[in-house]
């Protein structure tokens, strides 16, 4: 998803850099019943699904689009 939406080539990231923090993002969720790394990823996609998939994208600018991706 990040590769697709070009987060390290539009915002300058380093690709292992970028590995690095989903690892620890994924690391430090905590083992409980919904909100979890599942939960999260589940998210993520359907939101990338929904930028990617509409015209929406198109609407939204785009550190708007990256931060609605980000932040589910």
């Amino acid at each position: 998803m990040f590769i697709d939406l070009d987060f390290p080539g539009r915002f300058h990231i380093d690709y292992l850099v970028l590995c690095r923090w989903l690892s620890s993002v994924k690391k430090n969720y905590r083992d409980v019943t919904y909100h979890n790394w599942r939960h999260a990823f589940n998210v993520a996609q359907m939101m990338f699904a929904v930028i990617t998939q509409t015209q929406w994208w198109k609407k939204l600018g785009e550190v708007i689009r990256s931060h609605r991706f980000l932040q589910a």
